[in-house]
């Protein structure tokens, strides 16, 4: 603490000046302990208790700013994450969730599907996308099936990054349909 104090002092930062008049070590103590049989005193500092170094949870999100950059998708869950960064505390495992829709030959020149999900973590709309598949489906339900594929694929990469970031995910993560056929294809091993 004195090589603290000498750089304040040599850096002209501030100026050190005397405690006030009746501020001796007997009277610190003597209103610390009138003050803790008057209220109860907590201790606010919990990021050193749960989360052992917060310099961990700050490195992570550098981390995730980097992705901030390189994936514009994925800005609001950054920002959200970023929240917490002052007083960063451990809690529950998150829930991911996805819902997916197909639109069946939707594309007048191509007859392809455009697949459209969206992916929810707790209740905050982390992304959501729409995108023309590769291939044309024979029917409504291959179509939808073709989008399930394609939104396991991407929930897939978000659970393994989570995981990369020591983010605990609740499993089994939620991937919501509005297609009959297409979940008893899911369902059935057989298809």
């Amino acid at each position: 603490m004195q090589v603290e104090l000498k750089a304040l002092e040599e850096n002209n930062t501030w100026e050190l000046v005397d405690l006030p008049k009746g501020s001796s070590e007997e009277d610190i103590v003597a209103v610390k302990s009138f003050l803790h049989d008057k209220f109860t005193i907590k201790d606010l500092d919990i990021a050193k208790y749960f989360l052992e170094d917060p310099s961990t949870y700050r490195r992570l999100i550098g981390r995730l700013l980097y992705l901030d950059f390189t994936r514009p998708d994925l800005t609001h869950v950054v920002h959200h994450l970023n929240e917490f960064m002052q007083h960063p505390t451990r809690s529950a495992k998150l829930k991911l969730q996805a819902y997916c829709d197909a639109d069946w030959a939707k594309c007048k020149l191509t007859r392809r599907t455009i697949t459209t999900y969206c992916v929810i973590l707790d209740s905050s709309l982390i992304f959501c996308k729409s995108k023309k598949l590769n291939t044309v489906s024979m029917s409504s339900a291959e179509a939808e099936y073709r989008s399930l594929a394609f939104v396991v694929c991407e929930l897939k990469w978000l659970s393994y990054m989570f995981a990369y970031l020591h983010v605990t995910l609740s499993k089994p993560i939620s991937l919501w349909c509005d297609n009959n056929s297409a979940i008893h294809m899911t369902v059935n091993p057989m298809f």
